[in-house]
């Protein structure tokens, strides 16, 4: 999560400035967000946490190509 606010965090606190104060992802605030995201997911199930939305992100996909061939055909 660290790498991920180094590597994007400006951006977003650039394109979100629109959006009233934003408070900037590095220091304390990208060791909350990193820490957060550790409990949340330990960097020991990253692995299996990715597999698992994966398999998500392919069923929803899945379902979405299905509901469009339906409403196609009229269904």
């Amino acid at each position: 999560m660290r790498q991920y606010c180094e590597r994007y965090g400006e951006t977003i606190y650039n394109v979100s400035k629109s959006f009233g104060e934003i408070p900037k992802w590095e220091g304390p605030t990208a060791e909350r967000i990193a820490a957060e995201m550790n409990e949340k997911i330990p960097l020991d199930t990253l692995v299996e946490r990715r597999r698992w939305r994966d398999a998500r992100l392919s069923a929803l996909a899945k379902l979405k190509k299905e509901m469009k061939e339906q409403e196609q055909k009229g269904e």
